[in-house]
């Protein structure tokens, strides 16, 4: 599928899906997850090989399990990258537990920038756009390797990504 098609297929969707709560939004991800889950025999061969190495001992039943996981959660954050625009201040104070403030906070004092490292685990869009909700007083950017093979679709999510105010540094 073309980038443009791609991008077009996508804003339908989130259009339909818009009306829906979160909490739908993530049924539907856990589906998707699992129908990729059957479709993805290839990439499931080659998951199930790396595994295998990892997990010697682990039986097929508990590898193929892990696999199907693995699509459910990248659906899920997937679709909760798309439903960014929905969420409110609010959403993210409950629901994600931001780092020590007090000691960023110190951090910042004497005018210091402050570095945090992340990596993807659980929904990474999440708490990279949970940055300035929890750090009003500061700026926050992320570094973003730009997609060339889905330059619309990059251009998307970075969109959705500076709406919640996260500052986007392009990394070629």
């Amino acid at each position: 599928m073309n980038d443009y098609a791609l991008y077009i297929a996508l804003k339908g969707f989130i259009f339909i899906l818009r009306i829906l709560p979160l909490r739908l939004w993530l049924f539907v991800a856990r589906g998707a997850g699992r129908i990729y889950y059957y479709v993805a025999a290839k990439r499931n061969r080659r998951a199930y090989g790396h595994l295998k190495i990892v997990f010697p001992d682990a039986s097929r039943r508990e590898l193929k399990a892990i696999i199907r996981r693995m699509y459910i959660h990248i659906a899920q954050n997937f679709f909760e990258a798309l439903y960014l625009p929905y969420l409110t201040e609010d959403y993210y104070i409950k629901h994600i537990h931001g780092p020590d403030n007090e000691r960023v906070r110190s951090s910042f004092a004497g005018h210091k920038g402050v570095v945090l490292l992340a990596c993807h685990t659980g929904s990474w869009e999440l708490s990279s756009t949970s940055c300035p909700v929890f750090f009003k007083e500061k700026a926050y950017a992320m570094l973003e390797k730009p997609q060339a093979r889905y330059a619309r679709l990059d251009a998307f999510l970075n969109k959705l990504r500076a709406d919640k105010k996260t500052i986007i540094i392009r990394v070629d």
